[in-house]
């Protein structure tokens, strides 16, 4: 079976974030870290997790902004 006719799904990478974030996100959500780190992974889909990754993107694209590069 070739790649393209496999029948497993395809998730996107799993979202890099600091541990700091995580809790961050928990508080704001009120949910468990857990929940955070499973939602992260694209292990759930719920409604919960897809606010969740929308706020991880919000916070490293925040962080991005921080960064000055000088040349």
């Amino acid at each position: 079976m070739n790649k393209s006719t496999s029948p497993l799904k395809s998730y996107p990478s799993p979202i890099e974030l600091p541990y700091l974030f995580k809790e961050q996100i928990a508080t704001e959500l009120d949910c468990h870290v857990q929940t955070v780190r499973m939602a992260l992974i694209w292990y759930n889909n719920s409604q919960l997790a897809e606010k969740i990754r929308s706020r991880a993107k919000e916070l490293l694209l925040e962080e991005a902004k921080k960064i000055s590069i000088h040349t």
